[in-house]
């Protein structure tokens, strides 16, 4: 079984994945960018490992990127 559990092979080789959706991505997006605003912070910081794992982390940086065009006074 893999997803939240993983699979350890040995001390040295671990397997596991992740599920990205653009509804769900966008979903924590739009929350971090809706917290900014409220609290008055200028600044969202989006953090992925999108040159490793290209396709999900790639999807949350191209939604990061779409809904902060919603939000131009925060950087």
């Amino acid at each position: 079984m893999l997803g939240s559990h993983g699979v350890m092979i040995d001390n040295e080789l671990a397997i596991d994945f992740r599920v990205i959706t653009a509804p769900g991505a966008e979903r924590i997006i739009r929350a971090a960018f809706e917290y900014a605003k409220k609290n008055s912070r200028r600044k969202v910081t989006v953090v992925t490992k999108a040159n490793v794992i290209k396709k999900g982390d790639g999807l949350f940086l191209e939604m990061a990127e779409k809904v902060a065009k919603g939000y131009p006074e925060i950087e």
